[in-house]
């Protein structure tokens, strides 16, 4: 059009109506228009104007990056799980509510709460269009997940504030999961995309994190004594035991406070070497305790990469000065 064309600007005007009036621009006009009004984190021009993922790739996303299985060791825990069933499946979901869900799992390191959420997600996977397991532990963790959600949904531009914008739009029930979320001067708020949808599930040994949930958290404490045994007898590969060995395991689950951890890690090494009575293994950790505790076991069948000894002090070390003493 030539500055000239004035005169032409009726005709600019209807075949402007027109194009507005197409159901996909008129869609893309009213998200600009709430983005800008109502929108989460910083928008760019690049991320407003960057293609819609295709239905191949949104599958793609579904599968990257992949959610871990949760430990074929894993028994028990149904009141937990229970207690997450009826918040993220029972109960209306979040696209019904017009409310973004959280729920906390709390509790010393070593409880179980990371093979929880596994377990939970893996058992009710048809219910989400997206699962995202986050390692929490770290800002730079965490804008490192993003960033990969980011390039993963082909986005215009490989950040954090892209991948927030991204699930604002994923009207979906997708659900995020901040692993080991410890820190207590991190900020997780600035993570969460900030929608009336979706799902949020924090583990963490910082009761501190409740208050991301409100009133929706549980702690996770020690496994019930008849957990404890059988998860002891499936790590150890020991079955139909005599009755004395069955005490002396009774009195080893016991010594470990019902631990998940540091009876994986019994287990573990029982399974190592055959030899070794319950008894045996048990007297033997009362008199080297220190010792058991500090080392990491390379027959280690649950794949954790800390000592008993070290989740106990990283524990520890998360208390303030007042619990210390």
């Amino acid at each position: 059009m030539a500055l000239d064309d004035w005169n032409r600007l009726g005709e600019i005007k209807a075949h402007t109506v027109s194009y507005l009036q197409k159901a996909d621009i008129t869609h893309k006009v009213d998200s600009l228009v709430e983005t800008l009004y109502n929108g989460p984190q910083q928008i760019t021009l690049g991320i407003l104007t960057a293609p819609s993922a295709t239905k191949e790739e949104i599958l793609m996303e579904k599968l990257l990056p992949v959610v871990p299985a949760p430990s074929s060791l894993f028994i028990g825990r149904e009141d937990i799980l229970t207690q997450l069933e009826k918040y993220f499946v029972d109960d209306s979901s979040s696209l019904k509510q017009k409310f973004q869900q959280h729920f906390v799992l709390y509790g010393l390191g070593g409880a179980g709460k990371t093979q929880i959420a596994l377990q939970f997600c893996n058992k009710f996977k048809r219910r989400f269009s997206f699962i995202y397991m986050i390692g929490a532990s770290s800002k730079e963790s965490i804008d490192q997940f993003l960033v990969q959600i980011a390039h993963k949904a082909k986005l215009a531009e490989d950040t954090l504030a892209a991948a927030l914008v991204w699930l604002y739009y994923q009207t979906t029930e997708w659900v995020m999961i901040f692993d080991n979320a410890d820190d207590s001067d991190l900020d997780l708020w600035k993570f969460f995309p900030v929608c009336s949808h979706g799902n949020v599930l924090i583990t963490s040994r910082n009761e501190a994190c409740t208050k991301y949930a409100f009133e929706n958290f549980y702690k996770v404490g020690e496994m019930t004594n008849e957990d404890s045994l059988a998860v002891l007898f499936k790590a150890s590969t020991r079955v139909n035991v005599s009755e004395s060995e069955h005490a002396a395991a009774q009195d080893l689950v016991e010594e470990l406070s019902h631990l998940a951890l540091a009876i994986v890690q019994a287990g573990g090494y029982l399974h190592h070497n055959r030899h070794v009575k319950f008894f045996q293994y048990l007297d033997s950790y009362k008199s080297n305790k220190p010792k058991y505790l500090a080392q990491i076991k390379v027959q280690n069948m649950d794949s954790y990469s800390l000592s008993v000894f070290a989740t106990w002090d990283l524990s520890y070390q998360k208390l303030d000065k007042k619990a210390k003493q």
